[in-house]
Order: C-alpha cells, then sequence, then structure tokens
C-alpha cells in the first residue's frame, strides 16, 4: 500500500485536515486492494516516509481506521499495521453511538428490530438449508430443557435469531441484524420470565421454524412480528423495559 505523497505538516490549523485527506487515501486503496485479514501493511515510520506526513498526523489517521474496524495497530518490534477482518461488532459500536448520542427512544429501536427480524425470517424461509432448519429445531430443543435457567434460556433465545439471521444468507443483514440483537439482547439475563412467557417463546420459535421449514415466506414474517413484538409487550407489561 502506498498513501499518496504530499509535505508533512504540523501547522494546527491544518493538521485536522491533513488527518483526514491521508485517512481517506489509506481508506480507498486499503478496500481497493482487498488484503486478507491479518496482512501486515507496514510500521508506523513506514507510512510516515511514503506519505510525507508528520508523526503525529500518521498516528491520528491510523487511529481514525481503528475506530472504524479496518485495521489494527500493534506495537513493538513485531507491531505495526495489520488488516483487520471486519465484523458485526462495528456495526454494533456505531449503532449503540448513535442510539444513544441521539436519544434514540426505545419504540424507534423496536420497529427497526421488528423490520429486520421479519425480513430475515422472510429470507430464511426461502434460502434456509436442512442444516439450518436442523440448527432451528435444536435450539428449540435445548430451549425446552432451560426453563429453570433464566440466563441459559435468554442465550439460546439469541442463538435462535442468530441462526435464522445467518440463514438469510447475506452478509449486509446479518451484520446489521446481530448488532440489533447484540443492543436488544444486552442485560437479558436479568429479564425475569413468568412460565406463561416461557411457554409462548417456545411456542413462537415453532411456528417460526416450521414456517421456515415449508418456504412459506409470509408466514414466517407473521410468526417472527408476532413473536418479536409478543416479547416487546411482555417487556412493557412486567415493567422491564431496558433502554438499547
Amino acid at each position: 500500500m502506498t498513501a499518496r505523497r504530499v509535505p508533512p505538516t504540523d501547522h494546527p490549523a491544518s493538521s485536522s485536515s491533513a488527518v483526514s485527506l491521508l485517512a481517506a487515501s489509506l481508506r480507498e486503496e486499503l478496500l481497493a486492494n482487498r488484503y486478507p485479514p491479518g496482512a501486515h501493511l507496514y510500521t508506523q515510520r513506514d507510512l510516515q516516509r511514503r506519505s510525507g506526513y508528520s508523526l503525529s498526523v500518521v498516528r491520528e489517521a491510523l487511529q481514525l481506521l481503528q475506530a472504524s474496524g479496518l485495521v489494527t495497530v500493534r506495537q513493538g518490534a513485531k507491531g505495526g499495521v495489520l488488516v483487520r477482518q471486519t465484523d458485526h461488532e462495528i456495526v454494533t459500536q456505531s449503532l449503540s453511538a448513535l442510539i444513544a448520542s441521539n436519544d434514540v427512544p426505545h419504540e424507534t429501536v423496536m420497529e427497526s428490530r421488528q423490520e429486520i427480524e421479519g425480513i430475515c425470517a422472510v429470507m430464511a424461509a426461502r434460502n434456509a438449508t436442512g442444516e439450518q432448519i436442523a440448527e432451528l429445531d435444536a435450539s428449540i430443543e435445548r430451549a425446552q430443557a432451560l426453563t429453570h435457567d433464566p440466563v441459559g434460556f435468554s442465550m439460546e433465545n439469541v442463538t435462535f435469531h442468530r441462526v435464522i439471521s445467518a440463514a438469510t444468507g447475506n452478509p449486509v443483514i446479518v451484520a446489521v441484524s446481530t448488532a440489533l440483537s447484540d443492543l436488544f439482547f444486552e442485560g437479558t439475563s436479568q429479564v425475569v420470565y413468568s412460565p406463561t412467557a416461557l411457554t409462548a417463546t417456545i411456542r413462537a420459535h415453532t411456528r417460526i421454524a416450521d414456517a421456515i421449514r415449508n418456504a412459506d415466506p409470509d408466514a414466517a414474517r407473521v410468526a417472527m412480528t408476532r413473536h418479536v413484538t409478543g416479547f416487546d409487550e411482555y417487556m412493557h407489561r412486567t415493567s422491564q423495559i431496558r433502554s438499547c
């Protein structure tokens, strides 16, 4: 990777724009070259020499790339700038910051989750493999054995929804739905489930899995929407709503 060479700068008035320019240049080349995850690109000193920017500008530009999840910066003799494999955690962090900084209400997050989970169910009904359907059945079976373990039940609920997300076969939808799941289910180990709520969740999962098994997108969407809405209504009814 070779960054565009420009005159060094440490001037306060120009350092901010210099950081942005260098970060943009590096991001463009990084994405264009499609380096494999873990590839070692250069050291900070190498980049300073190649770009012509000051070391402070180089460091700030790399901090931006690291914050966006594109690279990992390691210190030491074997350190340097390495390509990072991006994952849903970056999306989760961005969504979390957006929600917090804009004071997004729970209802808005819930609406987003309803729509995305519905889309996931539709696409899973069209694309799920036999192995993924078997994973859904196995998740339901495990959930039935966890009715006296709230933490285990909550985590199994997350697993069920993530299998459906994966069954869409769309990595963008997987990243977004997983990020929303991370935010929505954060702290669910503390949710107090009534026996009726646990039974209702298992029944809902069974209806969703059956619709996916039968390759029925409409039924899958309806079953998923009712499930997600029902959970939110339960949280409201029992005063267990948590900010996302």
